[in-house]
């Protein structure tokens, strides 16, 4: 099936290719085993092979020009860390110690940062025009995980809309801890390089907030106290608002140090969680669970997420 496409303001021809687009070009970035989601405002591209990541989540201009929201991953880029978002489960943020405790024991883990299901492949269940689902399945053991257990991630564009819902069954015959989420790399500059950008999100501890995410480094988790937040991109007047349910309470915010003479990275961490970075440490010492679910044999924890990307 044949149809015509606009890449950047250049028309090409699209085939679909079990419903994912392909213009028969290994250069181009809508490449065999990518799937591509685009609204009136918005685009998506979702890499199943590369933990169901998103590589591109760009936004329209009265013009018609595509500009990235997040950073965009090129289009030979395979890693997660490259991506634009990534899925996190079943834990987010960094292990202290690469491990984690739980009912008394203690289990060493070979994955770092966000969990284990973003670097796997994901089998696409089914899609439509503007939303996708994809599904993986994590086995015991895998990365030093103890507990089997599968995910099922959905996306679906609406006008200026992003939807993302996630959720884990587990299939472990024991109790097993989860946390999980999305992990978004922002960009700081959409509009141009004279964009400032800000957060501003309604926290449990101090209220709301406002930072600037110009050059200082930050690293903190935040439990959000309405599931809502904005991201500010001045003087252009772009905006970025999400909601997110109550199982996604907390709010991770990180802006990593840049390359070479830069002080901050050219992309920043807005990232809606479940779970604090510490959260297995406080559940095994019985102080807090820290935003960490357990779920019985069979149990599912669902979570989603919705981004709204407009100009004021």
């Amino acid at each position: 099936m044949a149809s015509i496409g606009n890449h950047g303001g250049r028309l090409y021809a699209v085939r679909e290719c079990h419903g994912i687009l392909w213009d028969g070009s290994s250069e181009n970035r809508y490449a065999l085993g990518m799937i591509v989601l685009e609204s009136r405002s918005l685009r998506l591209e979702v890499r199943p092979e590369t933990g169901a990541a998103v590589s591109d989540l760009s936004w329209r201009d009265e013009g018609g020009m595509w500009l990235p929201v997040w950073r965009r991953a090129g289009a030979s880029d395979e890693g997660a860390d490259a991506m634009a978002c990534v899925v996190l489960a079943p834990w987010t943020g960094r292990l202290i110690g690469g491990r984690i405790e739980f009912a008394g024991r203690r289990w060493n883990l070979s994955e770092g940062a966000g969990g284990i299901v973003k670097d796997g492949a994901w089998r696409v269940l089914d899609r439509g025009p503007r939303s996708v689902r994809l599904e993986h399945e994590v086995e015991p053991g895998q990365a030093g995980w103890p507990w089997g257990f599968v995910a099922r991630v959905r996306y679906e564009l609406v006008g200026d809309r992003l939807s993302a819902g996630l959720e884990v069954t587990s299939r472990s015959s024991s109790p097993m801890p989860l946390g999980m989420g999305f992990g978004p790399a922002w960009n700081r500059r959409v509009l141009g390089d004279d964009d400032r950008v800000g957060l501003s999100v309604a926290t449990v501890s101090r209220g709301r907030i406002e930072i600037g995410l110009q050059g200082s480094m930050i690293d903190e988790c935040f439990v959000s106290a309405d599931g809502a937040g904005e991201i500010r991109w001045e003087p252009g007047g772009l905006r970025a608002g999400w909601t997110c349910t109550p199982e996604l309470s907390h709010v991770s915010v990180r802006t990593p140090r840049g390359a070479g003479s830069q002080p901050v990275a050219t992309s920043f961490e807005v990232h809606p969680v479940s779970m604090s970075p510490g959260g297995f440490e406080m559940l095994a010492r019985a102080q807090a669970r820290g935003g960490v679910a357990v779920l019985q044999s069979g149990e599912t924890m669902r979570g989603a997420w919705s981004v709204r990307v407009w100009r004021e």
